[in-house]
């Protein structure tokens, strides 16, 4: 009976320890804080599809095949969660996955990069 009791456990225990999701974070260009606490913004929009890019860890593609860079508001961060690239806000919560088709305001900046002024909003298809 112990030995029972104690397989059981064993049993659980190896169903607890695989259920844990596998994270593993991705490092990405952002902004350092800004100065006196005043964070002005370019008045753009840039649209394309977020993805894993071994450059910037996150960037849009774009519907002709190339890829924007886009450097992130102070304290945004990215992981893969289970291989799934997520974008996360100051807050810690995800704003974005890869695949996602998004619109991001800003306005370009150094080396073609798209200055990001919050978190991607879903981009809705226009007729």
């Amino acid at each position: 009976m112990a030995i029972g009791i104690a397989a059981f456990a064993l049993f659980l225990a190896g169903c607890v320890m695989s259920s844990a999701p596998e994270v593993e974070h991705v490092d990405i260009p952002t902004r350092g804080a800004p100065a006196g606490g005043v964070d002005a913004c370019m008045d753009a929009l840039a649209s394309g599809t977020i993805v894993d890019d071994p450059r910037w860890g996150i960037a849009l593609a774009q519907d002709d095949g190339s890829r924007m860079q886009v450097v992130w508001p102070a304290g945004y961060a990215a992981r893969r969660t289970d291989g799934v690239l997520e974008l996360l806000n100051e807050s810690g919560r995800v704003v974005g996955r890869a695949g996602d088709r998004v619109l991001v305001a800003g306005g370009m900046g150094a080396r073609d990069a798209w200055f990001a002024c919050g978190p991607p909003e879903p981009a809705v298809d226009m007729p």
